[in-house]
Formats: structure tokens, C-alpha cells, sequence
């Protein structure tokens, strides 16, 4: 779902963001993006990860120590769907060697990490490699971004706030019992969106909105 958003935002972005665009559109539009996907990436990683002994116990219990490796793994995608509207950001300002610049930075964190790593514990070495790397492109994409003024700065708030939202699903996700994780997951999933909703109002006029309208 995350995924299908950012096909549809990103060309809207990358309108606003070129030489004709609005200033004000965009920078309104990649603020919103920001608080859209972490509306959808939080409670889904929430539910992915306290949920992912059972997953993988669909496959028997001989990979069920799999899915500890499922946990980076996850919260790599979730903060790489969090970057992705600075990614579209430099599209928009055509600043397509930066970002290959950067996307370099994020392959030597890869290869560094791996390198310490990978042959002291194995996947899971690998599993959290690909979960730094991650963190050190986003982190390094939003500061770039903003200091270039590719992105307003405005949008820091929900960026970090959703990384910080992430990192404390991974800690609780790893170090909770598995039973209660589960009995956890949807609690504290209904618990982000209030919490989100609170937060951004306008999120809660979207989703009444979206929803259907009562023919009485």
C-alpha cells in the first residue's frame, strides 16, 4: 500500500518541484507525503514484526528463527519508504548526481558494515547491515536535501519523528515475549494512529473523506 502512494505522489512532485511549479504547493505536498507514509508504514510494521513468529510458522517451525531476521529486514523497507519523498525531491530539482553521489555513500556503509558484521554473525550481520545502510542514505538524503533547499525544512519534524517511531517498534519487537508482542501488536497500533491523528488533524479529515458517505 505504501508503495502504491509513492507511485501516485511521485509524479505530483516532481510537477510541483520543476521550474513551473508552486512553491508553496510543494513544499505543502512533500510534508503531507511524509505524514501519509508514516500513517500507513507504522502500524503495518507494528503488525508485521510482533506478528512475525506467527508468519513464519506457516512454514514450520524449522524457519521459525528466521524470523528474527525478518525484523531489519521490515524496518529497512519502513525507512526506506520514509526517504522516498526526498528522493522524489531531487528528481523535481534535477539533482539526479547527487543522488547518485549519495546512493554511493549508502553502498560504502553497506560494504563496511558487512565487512564487520557479516563474519562475526552471519545473516543477521547482514540483516542489520542492510538496516544501518538504510538509516545512513535517508539521514544523509533529508540533511543534503534540506541544506541545498531541495526540501523546506519543515519537514524534519515528521521525518525524524517517524525514525524515532520506527526505532522504538524494532526495540519493542525485539525485546518483548513473543505472546505478548501479540497481544501487543493491535493495542499499540491503535495507538499510533490516535497518536498520529492527534498529532495531524488533517489526517483524520482524510480518512473521513475517504470513507463512504452514509445515503440515509
Amino acid at each position: 500500500l505504501p508503495g502504491i502512494v509513492g507511485g501516485i505522489i511521485c509524479p505530483a512532485i516532481i510537477e510541483e518541484g520543476g521550474r513551473r511549479g508552486r512553491p508553496e504547493a510543494y513544499e505543502k505536498l512533500l510534508k503531507d507525503s511524509l505524514i501519509v507514509f508514516c500513517f500507513l508504514t507504522l502500524p503495518m510494521l507494528i503488525l508485521l514484526l510482533f506478528w512475525r513468529s506467527g508468519i513464519f510458522m506457516m512454514y514450520g517451525r524449522s524457519y521459525a528463527g528466521a524470523s528474527e531476521l525478518f525484523v531489519p529486514l521490515v524496518a529497512s523497507i519502513g525507512i526506506g519508504l520514509m526517504a522516498s519523498p526526498a528522493q522524489f525531491a531531487m528528481l523535481a530539482k534535477s539533482r539526479i548526481w547527487q543522488l547518485q553521489g549519495l546512493g554511493v555513500i549508502k553502498a560504502a556503509a553497506l560494504l563496511g558494515f558487512a565487512y564487520l558484521w557479516v563474519p562475526r554473525y552471519l545473516a543477521h550481520g547482514l540483516g542489520w547491515t542492510f538496516f544501518v545502510a538504510e538509516a545512513v542514505f535517508a539521514v544523509s538524503l533529508q540533511e543534503y536535501g534540506i541544506r541545498r533547499e531541495v526540501l523546506p525544512s519543515s519537514v524534519r519534524a515528521p521525518f525524524y519523528g517517524s525514525l524515532a517511531g520506527m526505532a522504538a517498534i524494532v526495540w519493542a519487537a525485539i525485546g518483548l515475549r513473543v505472546t505478548l508482542a501479540e497481544l501487543l501488536s493491535i493495542p499499540a497500533c491503535l495507538a499510533v494512529v490516535v497518536f498520529l491523528m492527534r498529532c495531524y488533524p488533517r489526517t483524520g479529515s482524510w480518512i473521513i473523506q475517504a470513507a463512504p458517505a452514509s445515503q440515509a
